[in-house]
This record gives C-alpha cells, structure tokens and sequence, in this order.
C-alpha cells in the first residue's frame, strides 16, 4: 500500500488564532488521505496502527489501535461480518449491526480531511509526542480539536521534561460524554522566566479514561502557538 509522508500531507493545514501578533510553533491537522496511514508522532509501545490488512481487531481500529484516515474511509477492508461502531455508513454486506452513529468529515468540514482515529481502550498512554522549543517568560496555548464517537472519554495535554519524562503542567479534560460533535481543548501555560536550563519541553496528547467498551474518538488540527500572557497557568523549568 502506498504510505502518504505525513509532514508533507499536513505542510499545508496552519490555522492559527485570530491574535494579530500570535505566532504558530507548530500545527498537525492529519492533511488528506482515504487509505489508513500511520502518525510518526505516535510514541513507542502505545497504540497499534489499525492494518487494514492486518488481523481483525486491526482492520476494525479496536481497542487500542489507531489510524490516520478520512473518516468516511474508515470502513475499507473492513471484516465482514462485524460490529460497526465508527461514523457513517456500515460496510457493505455487514450483517451485526452498529451503534448508528452520524457522517462526520474532519474539524474544517473537508469530506476527504484526515484525522487521527483512536480506539483507547484501556491505553493510558500517549498518541501524540513531540519536542518543542520554548522561550521563557512566553505564554503559549496547545490545543486540540477532539469528536467523541462512542462515550466516555478524558484526555490530558502535557508538557513533560524530555529527559526523565516527568510532566511539567497539564490540562485534563473534564469527563466527556457528549457525543457526535467537533470540540476544541486547550492548555495556556508559560515557560517562567527563571528557567535558565533551556527551554526544551515534549509535548504530549494521552488518553486518560480505561474503557474497553466505548472511549472512541477522533482528533484533528493539534497546534501549539504563542499568545499574549493572561492567564496562562506557569509551569515546572
């Protein structure tokens, strides 16, 4: 199967916030694609790439695996018979049934827009990591764009120390149960102007509910980007 390179799928996708002097350190929105591709900011030994070629529980993104695909795609290569639990249709020639859950296409509305697709089970671990460069006495805001398909759901975003990994500051979500809706999460913090050990930090995205029985979502547009300090919260150096 041919692999799309991510970075280069998501060059395009910056959104920033309507601040005129705010600056974008980075932004993922998982860019285009219909075929299940992997995330290489998914960190070690988490979750399992959902192989539509793979064993059954991989073709059908179970507990604990991922992909990266248009949401409508999801269903390709599909076993069947199986339960459906995604969005939109059932795969042709299911016979199970399925949780009837609505067509959604990706946060902007783009039928073809990918995002990442997360069965979190009973993962409690990260699916997306990555260093990032910051500037003391700045305020940034790390926010992600979230759709929980099946309830329940809590997600933490951290900043962790690249070293020994310990977590700097964190957001956790409040207990999310709404389904079949886009949400926004985020995380104002800064960098104190005392830290003089470098401004390295790992940014890190972790479910934070075990379930194997719901805890089924989708998550796009992940950016971290300046803005002015008011009331951001002061992590650890």
């Amino acid at each position: 199967m041919k692999k799309i390179a991510l970075a280069a799928a998501t060059a395009f996708c910056v959104f920033g916030s309507n601040m005129a002097d705010a600056q974008v350190v980075f932004s993922v929105c998982f860019g285009q694609t219909t075929v299940r591709q992997t995330s290489p900011y998914m960190p070690m030994a988490s979750y399992s790439w959902g192989d539509p070629n793979g064993i059954p529980d991989e073709k059908m993104v179970e507990n604990n695996y991922y992909a990266v695909i248009a949401p409508a795609n999801i269903r390709d290569a599909w076993p069947v018979p199986a339960w459906w639990f995604w969005t939109g249709p059932e795969p042709v020639g299911n016979t199970w049934g399925g949780a009837g859950n609505p067509v959604t296409a990706d946060h902007t509305g783009d039928v073809n827009g990918a995002v990442m697709i997360v069965n979190a089970g009973s993962t409690l671990n990260g699916f997306y990591s990555r260093l990032a460069n910051l500037i003391p006495g700045q305020c940034y805001r790390l926010s992600m764009w979230f759709y929980l398909v099946n309830s329940s759901s809590t997600i933490s975003l951290q900043l962790r120390d690249p070293l020994n990994n310990s977590v700097l500051g964190s957001y956790i979500t409040p207990f999310l149960g709404t389904e079949d809706n886009w949400q926004q999460f985020s995380f104002d913090f800064t960098l104190p102007v005392s830290c003089t050990n470098g401004g390295q930090v790992r940014v890190y995205l972790a479910n934070a509910f075990s379930s194997l029985s719901g805890n089924d979502y989708y998550v796009d547009d992940i950016m971290l980007e300046t803005i002015s300090c008011s009331g951001a919260s002061s992590i650890s150096c």
